[in-house]
């Protein structure tokens, strides 16, 4: 049997600089892409790396009822803060490749939540009394996150979020101006993300940024 090639329905959109020239490939930013999803995992890794959290947090037993696991871990959350614990978080969703069990783990900043804690806090809300926080070094971050968040990408069930954080975990800044020239464009055959000849061109939508 013949595999299918399956591809984004952005692949033939990209950046166009009208002043200088410039060609940079549109990334769809969907989880469920399979063009573009491991840049998207590299690039939130990245960026949680860069926030600088202070502990790693493994919730092992996570219920596979979406409705009912994002209750569990948002009563998780108010519990410990119930218990004057600042607790700022990005967490994100895995499936286990080979127990096809559900966890969440978690890029945490606030205050040191021990091991007794958090185990009771779980268990008493159906997340399991398992669970596992470590202190981060250096570029550990990274490196865990990029290891996780790119784990299991073909497994994600329909409905559940890949990554979601709490309102406080990113700092917040100031969105730039647009760059001057940049227009989203929409071709028959760019190639190598090179401007190609005799192609028709439909300008689309701007966003702000790139």
């Amino acid at each position: 049997m013949t595999p299918v090639l399956v591809v984004c329905k952005y692949t033939l959109w990209y950046w166009l600089n009208t002043i200088t020239g410039q060609v940079i490939p549109f990334q769809c930013k969907s989880w469920s892409c399979p063009e573009h999803r491991q840049a998207l995992a590299w690039s939130w890794a990245t960026r949680i790396a860069a926030e600088g959290p202070e502990r790693m947090v493994t919730l092992t037993r996570v219920p596979k009822e979406r409705h009912e696991a994002y209750l569990a871990f948002q009563h998780v959350v108010q519990g410990l803060r119930r218990r004057g614990l600042a607790f700022e978080y990005c967490r994100f969703f895995e499936v286990g490749a080979q127990t096809g069990m559900y966890h969440y783990h978690l890029a945490q900043k606030g205050d040191f939540v021990p091991v007794r804690v958090l185990s009771a806090v779980a268990e008493a809300n159906g997340l399991g009394k398992v669970v596992d926080i470590r202190k981060c070094h250096g570029q550990g971050p990274g490196w865990y996150m990029a290891k996780y968040i790119s784990k299991g990408l073909d497994t994600i069930p329909a409905g559940w979020r890949k990554v979601a954080a709490s309102r406080h975990f990113f700092a917040r800044v100031e969105r730039p101006e647009p760059a001057a020239g940049w227009v989203l464009m929409k071709g028959i055959d760019k190639g190598s993300c090179k401007p190609a000849q005799n192609v028709v061109y439909q300008k689309c939508e701007v966003p702000n940024t790139l």
